[in-house]
């Protein structure tokens, strides 16, 4: 029988280790195996099933599904949101884990006997008064071993016989002559095709949670489900996002998710500028849902309602930096139900403002403005093939081979570009630059150009980085932190030819 010895806490990040451990009183079972299942959440339409073995010394099972989990994760974004959207598809995996075992099962018998209906040989587990059953049928094909070698008669139990008859539960005879008597003779009996037993479901873990996150090597090993878990004092918003220093220009776009869990604990999203005035968007509306993603951003907050003698805008001169958290209005009173994360308007002057949204490794949307130089550079690839040119009436004179200036004799029957772009960051603060290096391995980054800022959505375009290499660089060693990122369309404009 299997047992759980240990679990992951739900929720968990689903591109972390996610590991169970197993314990069985079937481990030392020749072949032994333990039987592991995941199905979608309450659903019988199994999604993967594998099996492992005992590890050496404890016998324990050591499962890590992660690998498994996080293909059902990817990421969810709404472009045309300025609100706050249910983005559970793709950023959560709820799902069911259930553990089974399978081994070739042995039946033990504590002597042989003769069978005076046959004159064949019973084996038989009654004189040992442990009264196993045995399950065997008449024809089953089996492979009898004795415990001990003896060197004498006995021995010719051990082989592969059929059963011929089934006196009792706890008695099968062989289709072996007796052997004559002896002393007290225990063995064992399998299937002669080393057939297993099987169950399954014997122990489960079900309506487990996993997000899309990915934490750190030193951040996972003190990882608390509470720094998620809303109306805690731990709970933090899903963006890695650094809590100060991390600065925006005006026209910057953010996606911030918030873990709700089904409870609808978090029903507001609450903004505090710095002049003390705080304002709200509803969060509620949107069902039992786990994870809230929320416009956050300079550029796409989104209307907002003011609280007391707050005046709109949420931006306005003299206004340096705001806060975004979640807040349980249901509460009486209203407390907030995440710890704030801080956005410092950048103010400087843009000669460009092109800026990359990207997937940080918490599942969230941030932002990069490269408000210097921009080069935007394309590459044609043209593939040609050589004709013969020139034909009968070709040239001046009729029924003549001949050939017109314009004939061609390198032709081109494709030609494809693609188009690469230089961007040049602003200065960047030391929090700023260790999160930059989120963008440069991020799997999904989008380019939105200054000339789509005016565009109603804006045009955003899908690209790929293309540097492979990225210092991480900070004020002790260099006073002005810059950054260059190279980049290309992830689709490129069609050709006619």
């Amino acid at each position: 029988m299997v047992s759980i010895v240990a679990t992951p806490p739900s929720p968990s990040p689903g591109y972390n280790p996610l590991v169970t451990y197993l314990d069985s009183t079937n481990k030392n079972q020749p072949a032994f195996r333990y039987i592991i299942q995941i199905f979608p959440q309450g659903s019988a339409n199994l999604l993967t099933e594998f099996k492992i073995a005992p590890r050496p010394g404890d016998g324990y099972g050591y499962v890590d599904i992660s690998k498994i989990v996080s293909t059902q994760l990817s990421s969810n974004i709404d472009f045309f949101s300025t609100g706050v959207y249910d983005a559970d598809q793709g950023t959560i995996f709820n799902y069911d884990l259930k553990f089974g075992e399978e081994y070739i099962a042995t039946w033990a018998f504590s002597d042989y006997q003769y069978c005076n209906t046959t004159g064949f040989i019973g084996l038989t587990d009654l004189t040992n008064f442990s009264l196993t059953p045995h399950g065997y049928s008449v024809g089953d094909q089996v492979a009898v071993t004795l415990t001990t070698v003896y060197n004498n008669f006995r021995d010719n139990l051990n082989g592969f016989f059929t059963v011929v008859d089934v006196p009792n539960a706890y008695t099968i005879t062989v289709d072996l002559a007796f052997i004559g008597n002896g002393p007290v003779t225990p063995g064992t009996v399998q299937y002669a095709d080393g057939r297993k037993t099987r169950a399954t479901n014997q122990a489960n873990s079900l309506d487990q949670i996993a997000f899309n996150r990915a934490y750190g090597f030193e951040a996972f090993h003190v990882y608390d489900q509470n720094t998620v878990l809303p109306d805690n004092p731990m709970s933090e918003i899903q963006t890695s996002a650094p809590d100060t220093g991390f600065r925006c220009k005006l026209y910057q776009y953010l996606w911030w998710n918030f873990y709700d869990g089904e409870t609808n604990t978090i029903d507001e999203i609450w903004f505090e500028n710095s002049l003390g005035e705080q304002f709200y968007k509803t969060a509620g509306g949107l069902g039992n849902v786990y994870m809230k993603c929320a416009a956050v951003g300079p550029a796409n907050h989104g209307p907002l309602t003011p609280v007391g003698a707050a005046t709109l805008p949420l931006i306005k001169p003299g206004v340096e930096w705001y806060e975004v958290y979640g807040v349980n209005n249901a509460a009486s009173p209203s407390v907030p139900s995440t710890n704030p994360k801080r956005i410092e308007i950048d103010r400087r002057c843009s000669i460009n403002q092109h800026q990359l949204l990207f997937l940080d490794r918490a599942g969230s949307w941030s932002s990069f403005s490269f408000s210097l130089r921009a080069r935007e550079s394309q590459a044609t690839t043209r593939t040609t093939f050589r004709k013969e040119y020139g034909d009968q009436n070709g040239g001046p004179t009729a029924n003549v081979w001949g050939y017109r200036t314009w004939d061609a004799g390198e032709t081109t029957f494709w030609v494809e570009q693609a188009t690469s772009w230089q961007l040049n960051s602003d200065f960047l603060s030391n929090e700023m630059s260790s999160y930059f290096r989120e963008l440069v391995s991020s799997p999904e980054v989008y380019m939105l150009l200054e000339s789509g800022l005016n565009e109603t959505p804006p045009t955003w375009r899908r690209v790929h980085i293309t540097d492979s290499n990225y210092e991480i660089q900070s004020t002790k060693n260099k006073k002005l932190i810059r950054n260059v990122v190279n980049l290309k369309l992830a689709v490129d404009d069609s050709i006619n030819i």
